[in-house]
């Protein structure tokens, strides 16, 4: 008779409240976040014939999903202006100073380095007792939606407003 033996030593599962994401840039945003997902990755499987049948191998790249989050807006809107300046600063929507004058306000002294449009992210998951167990990185990201902000004056309650944010990125990494 054959016996059943689990093949993780540890049985505890992992509690999806506990983590702290680290945005370099947004630092604002990094303290307000409420949510955030660990995007999917996916290989694609390419076909090979053969006489007698198609036969599926694996492709050689990996597809990232977008990092998504979702923070509570301070009370002064801050960490929300602060994702909205960056958005700006890439998309300069009035004049091609507003590339310039963006990266000059975050202290960059070379506003035409490619480097400054982007910044690295970290997903630290934590674990029992909030011990980080795992630290996802996420290289060189930036953004690319920035969600709306809803305002009710019929709310009996106050919930309190939030926004999303979609980053894309190059990869992520398993630190």
């Amino acid at each position: 008779m054959a016996t059943l033996s689990c093949p993780s030593s540890d049985l505890n599962f992992l509690s999806p409240n506990g983590f702290i994401l680290n945005i370099e840039r947004l630092p604002k945003v990094t303290f307000f976040c409420q949510q955030v997902n660990l995007p999917s990755i996916s290989l694609a499987g390419l076909e090979e014939a053969t006489p007698l049948s198609v036969i599926k191998i694996p492709s050689e790249r990996l597809e990232f999903s977008d990092l998504q989050l979702q923070f509570a807006i301070d009370g002064q809107m801050n960490n929300w202006v602060e994702v909205y300046n960056w958005m700006k600063g890439l998309g300069f929507p009035e004049s091609a100073e507003q590339y310039t004058t963006e990266n000059m306000l975050r202290g960059f002294s070379e506003s035409s380095e490619l480097s400054n449009n982007y910044s690295d992210a970290r997903l630290i998951v934590l674990g029992t007792n909030n011990n980080p167990i795992r630290i996802f990185t996420f290289v060189d990201c930036f953004p690319t939606q920035l969600g709306g902000v809803e305002f009710s004056s019929t709310n009996s309650d106050v919930p309190y407003a939030t926004a999303s944010l979609t980053l894309e990125y190059s990869y992520f990494k398993l630190d």
